[in-house]
This record gives C-alpha cells, structure tokens and sequence, in this order.
C-alpha cells in the first residue's frame, strides 16, 4: 500500500527565515552583477571607461510615470522577492518534495514607486546610460519608428537580460555553497525537526534539482552573451546596423510598459518594448508595439521578407492581447512573456483596482495564473 506523502507546515521561525531570505533575493540578484559596463565604448565617446555599472532604468522613467499612479507607483509581477517573501509565509511546503520550497498561492503585483530597483537593471555605466538611451528615455525625442532608437531599445533590453541572469547564476551559486554548509544543515535540520540523515537526502535532492536548473540557466546565459556580443558588435560598426523591426499603435485596455527578450526555436532573441504614450485625451490610452530582432549577416533578402512577416504577426498577437479584456490580455501578456526574471512588466494601479476595467473575479484570475508559472518557474532560479 503506497503511503501517502507526508505534508508539513514549517515552524513559525523558520518560516520567518525563509520569508527573509526571500525578501532578500531580489536584492541580492540585482547586487550581484556589478560587472563591467555592458555598452562598448566608441572612439568618440571622448572617455575612458573607469565607472562601474550604475542602477539604469530598462524602461525610461518618465514613460512609467505615464501609467503610474498619484504616488508615481506602478504594480509589477517581475517575479521580485519581495512578493514571495510576502507569499512564502502563508504557503504550504511539501517535504516529500523539498523542505525548502513554497507552494505559492494567488500572487498579487506588487505595488512599488518607479525609482524602485525592480525598475532598473545594472549593465551600463553612467556615462554610457545618459550617452546611448537619453534619447530614447525622453518623451519628446523618442521616435518609435526611428531604425536607429529601435536599435538602442533592443541593445538595452539584451544588455539588462544578460545581466539579470548574472545576478540570478550569482545568487544560486551563493545559495548552494550555504545550503552545503554541514552547519547549515544541522540548523536547517532543527528547525524542521526531522533526522540530520533525512534533512541530509531531501537537502540532496534539492541541490541535484537546482543543479540541473542553474546548468540550464547557465546554458541559456551563455547564448545570451553571445547575442549580445553581436549586438555590442554591430553598435560599433554603425554601417553594419542591420535590424529587422515592426511598429504598431495598440490602444490597450489597460495600461502596460513592457521591455523583454522573446526566444523562439525559428526566430530567437526578439526584443518586445511595450511604451505608453502621451495623448490629447485623459482617457485616449496608447501604447507602442516595437518587436526588434539583430538581422544576421548571411541572411538573404527573401529570409527577411520572412522575418517581417513574423514580426508582424507577433505585433498582431500582442496587439489583440493589448487591446483584449484587461484579465484574459494580462495573463495572455503574463505567460506568453515567460514571467522570467529578465522580463520588466509594468502595470497601471489605477486601471489595475478599477473594478470597472478588472473586477474582483479577474484580479484572482489572473493572480492564480501567476502564481502557477510561479510555482512552475522557481526552482529554474533559487
């Protein structure tokens, strides 16, 4: 007769713990890539790179600021620590499965000012941030349609992606180090009171999935970094800059900012910008579609055909979203961008608890459909 699994709630300290240590996790991935600047520097940028990298805006400032509330605060579900540390308290934790993993319920968005760190990313620094993207960070010269201001919004969006994946490869391997601490173990092994020999093989079975999962981040960093070498390559070699984009105006029932890496089997690294616009009228929301992809250099004129097409096609998809009921076009938005740790997702409060937009029924909608990506996704990055 198979026995039925065993299912524990974690004493109250050590709840707390976790729910510290996660809260600390969001922190510590961004703290942790403060590498070199990710921008290449060109012969007339009249300075020798010396900064390290400083806290830079994926999505400029004052294009949140347009779908911010009163307190210049936006909702975002980027998957950020501090949720889950808010989140991790009130879950279950399976012990047949792990003694170190929630099971997470509904997952609200969390409510933060734009000058919040989960807003920025560190991949370039100060000279190159106000040098390369002032221009495309200022409502009144930004260009959606500019090849050139194109270029600059997918060079940073692969830029921050590869350095949030840093900072997550960063943290798990200070994660794992601790966790293999015999110390640790025995403290762990108190709080949840079971035998150090049994603590010890589920701890086991822990490391070997987040194992596994850190090789596979680890794979999906390095074709990251490769990419964007490309890209660095092609900033210096302006004659070079060949990209293949699509633009479109969506009137979104909800008011978003987007900047993410989209990967594809057929037609990987598509780089999704979702911008708010200004307009005439208080209650005239527009947004911007931009999907820009690097053209490699032994594509023939009639794959690019292709690759428009697709792009147009993917516009068209997120268009339909956009412009779709608020709950079923988030959590479409939600999951078609992974809810990954690179991906920046930003949410109107006001049109977010508006119950004339999105009621009661469809807030927990879509907060239990983040939650199962979350539940599906958290090992990938603990």
């Amino acid at each position: 007769m198979l026995q039925r699994q065993r299912r524990v709630r974690y004493p109250k300290s050590s709840r707390q713990d976790s729910r510290s240590n996660y809260k600390d996790m969001g922190k510590a991935m961004f703290e942790a890539r403060n590498g070199p600047c990710l921008i290449p520097s060109l012969p007339d940028d009249g300075f020798v790179e010396t900064d390290k990298v400083s806290d830079c805006y994926v999505i400029g400032a004052q294009f949140l600021k347009l779908i911010a509330n009163s307190r210049t605060e936006v909702c975002t579900w980027n998957m950020n620590a501090h949720q889950m540390g808010k989140n991790a308290i009130h879950s279950s934790w399976d012990v047949s499965e792990s003694p170190l993993v929630p099971h997470f319920g509904p997952f609200e968005p969390d409510q933060k000012p734009i000058s919040f760190y989960h807003t920025k990313a560190k991949f370039a620094c100060q000279r190159h941030r106000s040098k390369v993207f002032n221009d495309i960070d200022n409502l009144r010269t930004f260009a959606p349609t500019n090849p050139e201001h194109q270029f600059r919004l997918g060079l940073r969006v692969i830029a921050a992606t590869v350095a949030n994946a840093q900072g997550v490869l960063a943290y798990c391997g200070a994660e794992r180090t601790k966790y293999l601490n015999p110390k640790h173990a025995r403290q762990m092994a108190r709080q949840i009171k079971l035998p150090l020999r049994a603590y010890e093989i589920l701890l086991q079975s822990f490391l070997d999935k987040t194992g596994g999962s850190i090789q596979e981040i680890e794979a999906t960093a390095r074709v990251l970094r490769s990419e964007l070498r490309e890209w660095q390559r092609i900033y210096k070699s302006p004659g070079e800059r060949q990209i293949t984009s699509c633009h479109m105006v969506a009137r979104p029932r909800i008011r978003v900012a987007i900047s993410a890496v989209g990967y594809q089997n057929n037609h990987p690294f598509s780089m999704c910008t979702v911008l708010p616009r200004t307009a005439a009228e208080p209650d005239d929301y527009l947004c911007d579609i931009i999907l820009t992809r690097r053209q490699p250099k032994s594509d023939a004129l009639s794959v690019m055909s292709r690759q428009d097409r697709y792009l147009e096609d993917q516009v068209l998809k997120v268009k339909a979203l956009l412009e779709d009921d608020p709950a079923t076009g988030l959590s479409g938005l939600l999951r078609a961008l992974s809810m990954n740790p690179t991906t920046f997702f930003f949410v109107s409060p006001d049109d977010y608890y508006n119950n004339h937009i999105i009621d009661d029924a469809g807030r927990a909608n879509i907060e239990q459909d983040i939650a199962s990506i979350a539940n599906d996704q958290f090992l990938a990055w603990t």
